[in-house]
């Protein structure tokens, strides 16, 4: 069973932080050997403890010479650093025995730098989410590098380079945390074998290679998975967390729109998955085999409307590649 980003996220992050607390344990553990070693080393410790209250005590003794106060007591504190060392190196340790020894010196293994993800994690997160997006198998194939636009004629290859650099740019400044990220979203027009599912992958690879969360699932499954839980059909927690996913995951891919059920709740279901998204600002990728004039009449106008003001829209040409390398 493919476990659920929120689950892979949990499962990470509690990873890390069994990590940084078996590295203190760790630490500890050779502090308080190295203290019965040397019993120089527990007094030293012992006073470079009261560091924090002696400075907190001369601010509070008034601003009369503070600054003089303040720098006699860290001058204290750096003598018995140095003192410190050399017991330490003398007796063949090394200077940081008894400090932690993290995997990671950028985030201490918590995983953030400041209140940003660390690149580690980033990268444990794009390896689960590889795994878990919904395209994992083409994702390993398609990128921008390999979207070759000979493959188009010459009359279609402008415009197929100019959807290309949309998408790379859509792809690079990917950021919902940054406001000057722009936020709307890609919508992918024309017919099949066109290069849709190539540069659709393509983005999801560069996107989750950034760190952030990506979902790819047809319309169907995605109008489906909504219609069950309106209906309390939804059995398990996993099938309730993958209806939340689909609202709170960075990028949302939907593919095949127009080939859903249309029934009474399916305008409703889109019409709510586009508005929430973009009020929280996470951006979609929508991809559909319909033609321009056949998406604007098949929904209705907030639809529509919906659609114009969060998209930009980009209408694939050419033949279909498929049937072509079929029929090679």
């Amino acid at each position: 069973m493919i476990p659920s980003s929120r689950q892979a996220a949990r499962k990470i992050f509690e990873a890390y932080r069994r990590r940084r607390e078996q590295a203190e344990a760790d630490a500890e553990a050779r502090r308080e050997r190295l203290h019965a070693q040397i019993p120089e080393l527990k007094d030293i410790d012992a006073a470079l403890a009261q560091t924090g209250l002696k400075l907190m005590r001369e601010a509070m003794d008034g601003p009369e010479r503070i600054e003089r106060r303040i720098a006699a007591v860290r001058a204290e504190n750096e003598q018995l650093q140095a003192i410190r060392r050399e017991l330490l190196t003398s007796r063949g340790y090394p200077p940081d025995a008894t400090e932690p020894h993290y995997l990671c010196a950028k985030c201490d293994d918590t995983g953030y730098v400041g209140i940003r993800l660390c690149d580690c994690i980033r990268a444990e997160l794009a390896r689960e989410n590889y795994y878990e997006s919904g395209i994992g198998s083409l994702l390993q194939d398609q990128d921008f590098d390999n979207f070759d636009l000979n493959r188009y004629s010459a009359a279609d290859r402008a415009a197929m380079e100019s959807i290309k650099r949309a998408a790379q740019d859509f792809a690079s400044a990917f950021d919902p945390i940054d406001d000057t990220h722009p936020r709307r979203g890609l919508f992918f027009i024309g017919p099949p074998g066109t290069g849709k599912t190539h540069l659709s992958t393509a983005v999801a690879k560069t996107v989750i290679d950034r760190g952030f969360w990506v979902i790819y699932d047809t319309a169907q499954n995605i109008f489906t998975q909504f219609e069950r839980e309106r209906f309390g059909r939804l059995k398990t927690d996993e099938e309730q967390e993958r209806t939340r996913d689909y609202m709170a995951c960075d990028l949302l891919m939907i593919d095949d729109l127009g080939t859903e059920y249309s029934g009474n709740m399916t305008p409703l279901i889109l019409y709510n998955l586009l508005n929430t998204r973009a009020m929280y600002a996470r951006p979609i990728l929508i991809s559909t085999n319909l033609s321009t004039k056949e998406v604007l009449s098949k929904y209705d106008d907030r639809i529509k409307s919906r659609i114009l003001g969060e998209f930009d829209m980009c209408s694939f040409r050419g033949r279909d590649m498929r049937v072509e390398e079929y029929s090679r």
